[in-house]
C-alpha cells in the first residue's frame, strides 16, 4: 500500500475549540434568535466549503481504499465541526414582547321595565368581558354575552345553580334558582370581567373576575412605557425567575388564595323560585324555603366566584382559557366624562415568550 500524505493549509478547530470562539464573539439577540441561528449556521458552512476546497494536496490517489477512507473521515470530521459551531449559546424567542391595550366597561346587564310591554337596557348597560388574543396579530375581543337578553326581563340575570323541591303545602315541584347579573368564574365567556368600580377609595379601584390562573408579580409598575415595561421590567424578572418558572407555579385558579381575593357571597337577593311551568313565583314562596336547601345552593361549587380588587400599578401573571400566558398591568381605572359615567378600567399586557438555549458541546 502506498504512503499517502495529505498537507492542508488551513488548519481545522476541533468543537470544544469552536466553541470557547463562538461563547466568546457571540451576544446573545433575543429579537431575532432564528436569523442569528441562521446566519451563523450558513457562514460555518461556507467558510467550511472554502477551507475544504482550498486543500494544497501533495500526493492524492483516489484509486485506494485507503484514499477512500481518509476522505470519508475528513467529511465526518467536517459535519462535527460544522454542527458544533452552529446555534452555541444562542437565546432564541418565538416572538418579541410586544404591548397591547384593552379598555372593558363594568358588567351591566340589568334591563328597567317601563311596563308589561315594554323593556329597555339600563343606561349602564354593557354585557361583554375581555377575551385574551391567540397571537400577536389581535389585541383580544370584547366578547357579548348574549345569554342576557334586552328584550326579556328574565334574562338580565344568569342561573349559576338549581335545585328542585316541593313546597309545603303544594304537590307541584318547584325550582329554586341561584341567580345572578355576573357570570361565576368557569361561567365566564371570555378571560376578564370587570364586577365593580369604586371611584371613593384612594386611589381608585375595581373588581375583577378572571377565569384561568392568576398571580401577582412581586412589584408593580408605575408607568405606559412599552420599551420599559418589556425591556427592564419583564426581562429584568425573566432572567431572576427562569422563564417565568416561580410566578408559574404560585398562580391559583381564579386567584383564589392572593391577598387581595374576594369571595362573592349570595344571599336571598339571589333567589329565584319558578314553578313547574316556568312562571316565577318567587314573591310567594321565596320567604318559606327550606334553610337545607338554600345553604346548599349558597355553597354550590357551580356558584363559587373570586374576584381580584385591583389598582393601577398592579403587575399580574394569567394563563388565559386559550392556554397562552401574559404580563397584565393595571394602567387605569376611571369613569366616564359624560353620563351616565360609564365606569372602566384599561389594561395593557404582553405574552409571556420563555427563551430556548441551545449549548455547546463541553470538554
Amino acid at each position: 500500500m502506498r504512503n499517502t500524505n495529505i498537507k492542508y493549509k488551513n488548519n481545522f478547530k476541533s468543537p470544544v475549540e469552536c466553541h470557547s470562539e463562538r461563547s466568546e464573539e457571540s451576544t446573545p439577540n433575543i429579537t431575532s434568535g432564528f436569523f442569528t441561528s441562521f446566519r451563523m449556521t450558513f457562514f460555518h458552512f461556507f467558510e467550511l466549503s472554502k477551507k475544504l476546497f482550498s486543500m494544497e494536496v501533495v500526493q492524492f490517489e483516489l484509486n485506494t481504499k485507503f484514499n477512500l477512507y481518509i476522505i470519508r473521515n475528513i467529511l465526518f470530521l467536517c459535519m462535527l465541526i460544522l454542527f458544533s459551531c452552529g446555534d452555541c449559546n444562542l437565546i432564541t424567542a418565538d416572538y418579541p414582547c410586544q404591548i397591547r391595550e384593552a379598555t372593558i366597561t363594568l358588567f351591566d346587564p340589568r334591563v328597567n321595565i317601563i311596563n308589561d310591554s315594554v323593556i329597555v337596557p339600563v343606561p349602564t348597560y354593557s354585557n361583554h368581558t375581555f377575551q385574551f388574543p391567540n397571537d400577536n396579530a389581535s389585541s383580544g375581543l370584547l366578547t357579548n354575552d348574549n345569554r342576557f337578553d334586552v328584550k326579556d326581563v328574565k334574562k338580565q340575570f344568569i342561573v349559576l345553580d338549581n335545585i328542585e323541591y316541593t313546597p309545603s303545602g303544594s304537590n307541584e315541584t318547584h325550582t329554586v334558582q341561584l341567580v345572578s347579573i355576573n357570570p361565576s368564574n368557569t361561567n365566564m365567556i371570555g378571560d376578564l370581567m370587570v364586577v365593580d368600580v369604586n371611584m371613593n377609595s384612594t386611589p381608585n379601584s375595581a373588581l375583577l373576575r378572571f377565569y384561568g390562573y392568576l398571580a401577582r408579580f412581586p412589584n408593580d409598575f408605575f408607568s405606559e412605557d412599552a420599551y420599559k415595561f418589556c425591556q427592564q421590567y419583564l426581562e429584568g424578572y425573566r432572567k431572576s425567575d427562569i422563564n417565568y418558572g416561580k410566578i408559574r407555579q404560585q398562580s391559583t385558579s381564579n386567584g383564589s388564595g392572593l391577598p387581595n381575593s374576594v369571595q362573592k357571597l349570595y344571599n336571598i337577593n339571589n333567589i329565584r323560585v319558578l314553578d313547574s311551568k316556568g312562571n316565577d313565583v318567587s314573591d310567594i314562596y321565596k320567604s318559606s324555603i327550606p334553610s337545607n336547601i338554600l345553604s346548599g345552593i349558597y355553597s354550590s361549587n357551580k356558584s363559587t366566584a373570586i374576584d381580584i380588587q385591583v389598582k393601577a400599578g398592579q403587575v399580574y401573571y394569567y394563563k388565559a382559557r386559550n392556554g397562552k400566558e401574559f404580563a397584565v398591568v393595571i394602567v387605569d381605572i376611571r369613569q366616564g366624562t359624560f353620563e351616565p359615567f360609564m365606569k372602566r378600567v384599561t389594561i395593557k399586557f404582553s405574552e409571556l415568550v420563555g427563551t430556548k438555549t441551545t449549548e455547546c458541546p463541553t470538554q
